[in-house]
């Protein structure tokens, strides 16, 4: 048309946490579809006296975020213009996808890349700030029409993409030599710690150990128990270790 106009639907889910779905939008011919997501991540706002407050959020999508304050329903005169940009968190290997076939022929080259993600499904921008890397281990066994059962493990090798490329930040590559299944162990490795129990008195006793928050809204870290126990048993775990302790107590509740 010579005279386009614009048409805006607003989109409202009344999901109180976890983090909103993802919008896919199609176009054709000559209309143009776009979706902005608007999220508002705002845990708590705390007046600190003297008319200030001190505002907390916690972003789950990551992206450029538009930040605008009202005060008795009047914008705040103060340039917001550039906005938040939101980096991805930390690869989860639980969210991380790939594109491996399910078919491939012996003594042929196979490769499939994989998509390192954060545990909001955000795809992560680069995968050397996450220290994060990825092993494979295939397993395969012949087909029982063989006659004689064999199995092989053939060496998989992963390289890291270019950060732009489309097609993910890994590529895996192997060379099955078997007709029959072959199973395949993916693992991503990242860095990690030494669990610390920190105690309330010098005598190491009153322990302070992890707690729940990470099941409830806003979010958090995920926890570094092993099982399924309610409550951590130690009470962080430590990437780096310094042994500047000063002053002030390591626990935030103190």
């Amino acid at each position: 048309p010579s005279n386009p106009v614009t048409a805006t639907t607003k989109l409202t889910f009344t999901k109180e946490n976890g983090p909103i779905p993802n919008l896919y939008v199609h176009s054709e011919q000559s209309v143009m579809v776009a979706a902005n997501t608007l999220v508002d991540a705002v845990d708590k706002i705390e007046y600190l006296g003297g008319g200030r407050y001190f505002i907390t959020y916690t972003p789950t999508i990551s992206g450029h975020y538009s930040a605008s304050i009202k005060v008795n329903n009047e914008y705040l005169w103060s340039d917001l213009s550039a906005g938040v940009v939101i980096n991805p968190a930390d690869a989860s290997a639980h969210h991380c996808t790939h594109e491996s076939n399910l078919v491939a022929v012996a003594g042929k080259d196979e490769s499939f890349a994989v998509m390192a993600r954060d545990r909001f499904g955000n795809q992560l921008s680069s995968t050397m700030s996450n220290e994060t890397s990825l092993v494979i281990i295939l397993n395969g066994a012949s087909d029982t029409c063989d006659g004689v059962q064999r199995y092989d493990n053939p060496n998989a090798t992963v390289d890291e993409l270019e950060m732009s490329n489309p097609d993910g930040h890994y590529k895996m590559t192997y060379t099955p030599s078997l007709a029959g299944i072959y199973q395949s162990s993916i693992m991503l490795r990242s860095q990690g710690g030494l669990l610390a129990t920190y105690f309330k008195n010098q005598d190491f006793s009153q322990p302070v150990y992890g707690n729940t928050n990470h099941n409830l809204p806003p979010y958090h870290e995920t926890p570094w128990c092993i099982g399924e126990k309610p409550i951590c048993d130690s009470t962080r775990l430590d990437q780096q270790i310094s042994f500047d302790w000063g002053f002030e107590s390591p626990l935030a509740s103190d």
